[in-house]
C-alpha cells in the first residue's frame, strides 16, 4: 500500500474484480487518477491470468476459461520505452 501523503491522487481499495471467469477475483487494488486501467502482473500471476492482447482476451489457465473484451473503445496498443538505455557508439 502507497502512503496516502505520498500523493494525494492514489489510494488503496479492497475490491472484487469481475472479469466474466471462473469467480470474482478479491484484490487489495491501488486506485489512481489515470486515462487507462492498468492491471498488475501481480495480480496476473497470483490468479494465474493470461492475457491475450491480440485477441483482446483474458485467459484463466486454472479453469481453461476465456473472455473477451467486448467494449468498443479503440484503445492504442501498449508500448514500451527504455527508461536507462545505454548508447552503442
Amino acid at each position: 500500500m502507497i502512503p496516502r501523503q505520498w500523493n494525494q491522487n492514489l489510494w488503496a481499495n479492497l475490491l472484487n474484480l469481475g472479469l466474466g471467469l471462473r469467480s470474482a477475483f478479491n484484490w487489495p487494488f491501488v486506485i489512481a487518477d489515470v486515462s487507462k486501467a492498468i492491471i498488475g502482473l501481480d495480480f496476473l500471476t497470483l490468479f494465474n491470468l493470461l492475457v491475450d492482447s491480440k485477441n483482446r482476451k483474458v485467459m484463466d489457465r486454472i479453469a481453461s476459461l476465456s473472455t473477451v473484451d467486448k467494449s468498443h473503445h479503440n484503445v492504442d496498443p501498449p508500448t514500451l520505452n527504455a527508461i536507462n538505455s545505454k548508447s552503442t557508439s
